[in-house]
């Protein structure tokens, strides 16, 4: 099969871009900062990943005259070519830059609800994800991997047999599919909904931007394919004039510079691009397919999925202060010695052992291996990684929310403050360390905060108090007994972990009550002061 050297260039140059626009590359070459946008144009530069990837799995596995996908071979293909590398940086990044934060402003259950869902990747899939991310660019992997288990299986079954011959229909078709994504990003793209955490106030829309991008790109790639490989007009058109459209594409981005246009306009050109420069012909595809710019394109991967970890982490070591042209330097070199031995000894020998595996032929030692063995050589690595996340994220968790030795915050409240911390839900939850010599355990509460009982109508906030899952007594909070101690005797318990539990039958906001502009939901109360008695 013929490399098509020049997409594999352009994907290089793509993932520059969004490399450079991520850490504000003008910030260390000073230089830059008036031309900035010729390289700012890293969203769209993600939408023409879409279109490549549907270009190339077209071009990989439709061939002329094959009426039928190996999907084992296929899925297989995929799960190598993604699944390792994003893998390794999952871990590493939520490893140094994720799990310190555990705690009341990031709560157990959001991280590992949002661990979950980027580990097996359909965190950016609407209803099911929330469209955060650890390592902010996998995004993006997510709705490829979508496009790869839902769209291409689809696009193939559906136009099999169509083949899609006509040079009009499929220029009209790609060309409204890419402007419908353009409409898209204007108006509802919303760039909060990619920090950890739950985003608040953001637009139910703006949660299917991305998989529409995806979906729209990668259909545009993969309808254009066709185009290449029945050599149609549209082909003719943009292969003779490809260096007319990146003179346009360009165009776009000094009209960005020159403040008259938008660097967004660039995907309404992305598939005819790709279509164009697939001809190898002209000055930009042999500029694209020098050594050089293969050697970027064939990295692309790891520089896409690795930029943002060692920037973090150069960062974090003040490695690299800003207004520095040696600390540009310094970034440029170590995101591509990172990217050049992650493809080299990651990426590349990962892809080949799986895809080995998958084949097991007849004859070899590789048959003689049942595939359950071959499972679990693979996976083996990837659930110890986990196990060990989780373990030091429970352990971080712990250390986050202590409050006094032994004492510990585990859900269901807020972020403390100088007199104490409030509870946020109806069900609060602390941990406490038993021991022998323990006698006493007191914990100052706040049953209710000002005004509250006047403003619901009620007498008293009546709460039951759980130890261990059982109940152990019910607190009344009046308006003369706001402040009580819980006084509880460990003695009266075997375990070595006291699970105090607090169920309230209902919690409000100072807002809802008019008290107030605090929007948080408060239940009850803990004091600082908590004290535990031990025996002499």
């Amino acid at each position: 099969m013929k490399q098509l050297h020049a997409l594999t260039g352009l994907r290089g140059i793509a993932a520059l871009v969004v490399f450079f626009a991520h850490v504000r590359l003008e910030k260390y070459f000073l230089f830059l900062e008036p031309g900035k946008e010729l390289y700012h144009w890293h969203r769209s530069a993600v939408d023409l990943f879409f279109v490549l990837s549907g270009f190339t799995l077209a071009y990989v596995y439709v061939r002329a005259g094959e009426n039928r996908i190996n999907f084992r071979k296929y899925a297989v293909a995929r799960f190598a070519r993604i699944f390792p590398l994003y893998f390794v940086t999952l871990i590493f990044s939520t490893y140094f830059f994720v799990l310190h934060r555990i705690g009341p402003n990031y709560p157990m259950e959001l991280f590992q609800q949002e661990f979950w869902a980027q580990l097996f990747m359909y965190n950016d899939w609407p209803i099911v994800g929330n469209g955060s991310f650890i390592n902010f660019p996998a995004w993006s992997i997510s709705i490829e991997v979508f496009c790869y288990l839902v769209v291409f299986p689809l696009l193939y079954l559906g136009l099999n047999r169509t083949r899609n011959k006509n040079a009009l229909v499929v220029a009209v078709v790609s060309l409204a599919a890419m402007y419908l994504s353009f409409l898209m990003f204007r108006e509802y793209y919303d760039v909060r909904l990619l920090k950890i955490g739950e985003a608040s106030n953001v637009a139910w829309q703006s949660y299917w931007v991305a998989i529409v991008r995806g979906i729209l790109g990668f259909s545009a790639g993969y309808l254009v394919y066709f185009c290449f490989a029945h050599k149609n007009a549209l082909f003719r058109l943009c292969a003779r004039y490809a260096d007319f459209l990146v003179l346009g594409f360009v165009l776009i981005l000094l009209s960005d510079v020159l403040d008259i246009g938008w660097v967004h306009y660039t995907v309404l050109l992305a598939p005819f691009v790709t279509l164009g420069l697939a001809g190898d012909k002209g000055f930009t595809a042999r500029l694209l397919s020098t050594r050089l710019a293969r050697h970027f394109g064939d990295i692309s991967y790891s520089v896409y999925m690795w930029h943002i970890p060692v920037f973090w982490m150069l960062r974090r070591h003040d490695l690299i202060p800003r207004n520095s042209v040696l600390s540009g330097v310094i970034l440029l070199a170590a995101v591509w010695l990172v990217a050049w031995l992650s493809y080299r000894f990651l990426e590349t020998p990962a892809r080949d052992f799986i895809k080995r595996v998958g084949k097991v032929h007849r004859n070899g030692w590789l048959a003689r291996v049942p595939r359950s063995a071959w499972a679990g050589v693979i996976m083996l690595p990837v659930v110890a990684s986990v196990v060990s996340i989780l373990y030091v994220a429970d352990q971080k968790e712990i250390k986050k929310y202590g409050l006094v030795e032994n004492v510990y915050l585990q859900k269901g409240w807020h972020y403390r403050e100088e007199w104490g911390v409030w509870s946020k839900s109806t069900e609060a939850l602390i941990e406490i360390r038993n021991t022998d010599e323990m006698t006493r355990i007191r914990l100052p509460l706040v049953g209710y905060f000002d005004q509250y009982l006047s403003n619901v109508d009620a007498d008293a906030v009546r709460l039951t108090v759980l130890v261990n899952g059982e109940q152990y007594r019910e607190l009344v909070f009046a308006a003369d007994s706001r402040d009580q101690d819980l006084i509880i005797d460990p003695a009266d318990f075997e375990t070595e972990k006291l699970k105090i539990s607090f169920s309230i039958p209902s919690i409000t906001s100072p807002r809802n009550l008019k008290i107030s502009n605090d929007g948080r939901k408060l239940g009850i109360g803990l004091k600082k002061g908590v004290e535990l008695a031990f025996a002499d």
